[in-house]
């Protein structure tokens, strides 16, 4: 009876057990599954000489019906299938800039399980934008849709000048006090053709410590004939709510990517400070003064030139992208509100072609220099610039401590116009040791004919 009952109750579990196998094998088998891909749906910036996409399955495939595997835009491909790979060899020659779809229909991959009948799968892809490749011609109209004439006027002066004379320039400090230009023309009898002015402090603006608002020091300026300059160092928060302005990455919390996002508190000074500027700039439009507008420099920082470098600014934090779109939605945004008085100058750190704003958005290169006492090396390094934006007129936007200028010019390294920078412990003495331009290095600069000084310009502002 023992015996009897032992077989009875194996047999009970025997049953149980195919009945269990058999339910698993009436189940729906699933699609091969992919276990990677070279490309995934949405990759952006693909090079367009890649060979080839690859894609793993789960399991071993076979070729169904291939005529379900399509590229658009159209294009021959060349699929193979080696034992759980798919490879699909891509033309030669994508287009750059362009969305791709390839999509792999129904019946293209077979499988034993299966029959591949019920694989589909889309990739989506967007190749890598193309070189840039400087026009060949000179850029000879402002960026700008309807520029006032006066700065039409100024822009057609400087490139009449360009390659044969280059126009002489200092900086104004923190407050618009040219101390500095008076200085020079103090002890040398000459006075630069350029003052560089600043929106740096536009937190304080208006207030009772400096007011951008009130353009006296500029208007003076522009009366004597004199080129009016305007650089932004954009200082922002060091924190949502803080007092405390800075513009170095490691100061602020700040980031372009937040800027350009709505809703978020940095978007929301982004659109306060650009109004308050374009609210300063149309006040010279209506002066007719026409400004070299120069934001933003030195975004890349020495990321390119330099092993382990990086941005110094925020506005070049978040890479080249970022800062493209904040410089083309800062030059929307004044087209918008009117402003037609400017002449757009990027400042290069040589080797940053990628965070150029491009040709739409920039009317000049400019490049800062300092402690160059070979005139080899600046000129290699006007070559490079050159090498790309041939067809724009290059300025040399803050210098010091800088080989004469005519040595320059003899060496065919002929910027459009050259700015010194500030000694903030001038005494203005003849003979101060300034950390970058003496007034012997200003008197030999000025005794070469070449060398543009306020009395040689024409006038620019028609109300004068």
């Amino acid at each position: 009876m023992r015996y009897t009952a032992r077989i009875a109750f194996l047999t009970i579990i025997g049953v149980a057990l195919l009945g269990c196998r058999s339910g698993e094998d009436v189940l729906e088998p699933t699609a091969p599954i992919i276990k990677a891909q070279s490309i995934t749906n949405g990759t952006k910036n693909v090079a367009i000489d890649i060979p080839f996409i690859n894609i793993i399955f789960d399991r071993t495939i076979e070729f169904g019906d291939e005529s379900a595997l399509t590229l658009l835009p159209e294009a021959t491909m060349e699929p193979t299938i080696i034992d759980s790979s798919l490879r699909i060899i891509l033309p030669e020659g994508l287009e750059y800039d362009t969305d791709y779809v390839l999509t792999i229909g129904a019946g293209v991959v077979k499988d034993k399980l299966t029959g591949g009948g019920n694989f589909e799968r889309i990739i989506a892809f967007t190749t890598e934008e193309a070189p840039y490749s400087p026009p060949s011609e000179p850029s000879l109209k402002l960026v700008c849709a309807n520029p006032t004439v006066e700065a039409q006027n100024l822009y057609d002066y400087m490139w009449a000048l360009y390659g044969r004379s280059t126009l002489s320039g200092v900086m104004s400090d923190n407050m618009w006090q040219a101390k500095e230009r008076d200085w020079i023309e103090r002890w040398t009898g000459n006075t630069p053709a350029v003052t560089v002015f600043n929106y740096n402090y536009l937190h304080r603006s208006p207030s009772n410590v400096f007011d951008y608002t009130n353009i006296k020091p500029i208007g003076e300026w522009s009366s004597r004939g004199g080129i009016v300059a305007i650089d932004w160092l954009w200082m922002v928060p060091d924190a949502e709510g803080s007092r405390k302005y800075y513009c170095e990455i490691d100061l602020t919390t700040v980031r372009v990517k937040n800027m350009l996002t709505e809703g978020t508190w940095e978007n929301e000074l982004m659109k306060a400070d650009l109004e308050e500027v374009a609210n300063m700039l149309l006040l010279l439009q209506e002066r007719n003064i026409p400004v070299l507008w120069r934001p933003l420099p030195e975004a890349a920082g020495n990321s390119y030139s330099q092993s382990g470098g990086k941005a110094k600014y925020w506005w070049g934090a978040n890479g080249a992208e970022p800062f493209k779109q904040l410089w083309r939605t800062m030059y929307d945004y004044f087209a918008e509100r009117g402003v037609r008085n400017l002449i757009w100058v990027w400042t290069t750190q040589t080797y940053d072609l990628e965070y150029y704003p491009g040709d739409r958005y920039v009317d000049m290169i400019s490049f800062d220099m300092y402690n160059r006492g070979s005139i080899q090396s600046i000129s290699s390094l006007w070559a490079y610039i050159n090498k790309y934006y041939p067809h724009k007129m290059v300025a040399m936007s803050e210098l010091g401590n800088v080989v004469y200028i005519p040595q320059h010019l003899d060496a065919d390294v002929t910027w459009s116009y050259f700015v010194t920078a500030t000694d903030t412990a001038n005494d203005f003495s003849e003979n101060f040791p300034h950390a970058y331009a003496t007034i012997s290095w200003w008197n030999t600069v000025f005794a070469d004919e070449r060398i543009v000084t306020l009395r040689n310009l024409p006038q620019f502002n028609s109300e004068q």
